[in-house]
């Protein structure tokens, strides 16, 4: 693809700051053209899959920190087991959150996604 031409005139110009641009072909790598739909539909999957890892990722964290500061409220109410079923409920909600990241992830490499979530989320559940 990206082969110089050794002739003689080349050698003179190769001082010349236009030898490549003038002298050099352009690379422009594999043609796709005829495949392109079969790729651009790749990408945009790959990108929803991304984003709606992004979504799950950031309910888990809104739901993780209401059920923290749901507990920090049992010290100063009298019937403390009605808040802790509460937060209890709300954890089996974030619980199914890290089972639908798992489900998203089934089958795929976990490297192409491991920016959309941050381990910390997962751990704050456990």
């Amino acid at each position: 693809c990206c082969s110089r031409r050794n002739s003689g005139t080349d050698r003179t110009l190769k001082g010349s700051p236009f030898f490549h641009k003038v002298h050099r072909p352009v690379c422009r790598g594999p043609d796709r053209s005829a495949a392109s739909p079969f790729f651009q539909q790749e990408l945009d999957t790959r990108h929803d899959k991304y984003e709606r890892l992004v979504k799950i990722s950031r309910d888990i964290t809104i739901e993780s920190k209401r059920s923290i500061f749901l507990l920090h409220r049992v010290t100063n109410i009298p019937d403390p087991e009605v808040v802790l079923n509460e937060a209890e409920s709300k954890l089996d909600g974030v619980r199914q959150k890290i089972g639908q990241i798992a489900e998203e992830l089934r089958g795929e490499d976990i490297y192409q996604f491991h920016r959309a979530f941050t381990p910390g989320e997962l751990l704050q559940t456990v």
